[in-house]
């Protein structure tokens, strides 16, 4: 009976070194891919972080333009205002009146 218990165990440790041979080499082929797999990740991160303050920047500055040439054209046309139809004499209604229709005419697009 003890020849066939060694012939047992002997077959655990052979099948016992297969299997350590088998997981160390999947582990080895396996943590280059997770470190080069982290490493791009990082990477990624980092140029959509760069390009979404780029994104974002260009887009303060569209906006920043547009509103600088809103209020330069409301400016320009306010100094009109004042200056043709005299509204420093004009009574308060009446002052009321050409201002809202400028400010409504300027938003309208087609003018």
């Amino acid at each position: 009976m003890p020849v066939r218990k060694n012939h047992i165990m002997n077959y655990f440790k052979k099948d016992s070194l297969r299997k350590s041979l088998v997981l160390s080499l999947i582990v080895l082929s396996i943590a280059p891919l997770l470190l080069v797999g982290i490493i791009l990740s990082w990477q990624n991160v980092t140029v959509l972080k760069l390009q979404a303050k780029d994104s974002q920047k260009k887009l303060t500055m569209m906006v920043a333009n547009k509103m600088r040439s809103f209020i330069h054209e409301f400016e320009a046309s306010l100094l009109t205002a004042v200056r043709t139809h005299n509204l420093m004499d004009m009574r308060r209604d009446q002052q009321a009146l050409v201002l809202s229709k400028m400010l409504f005419s300027s938003m309208d697009p087609e003018h």
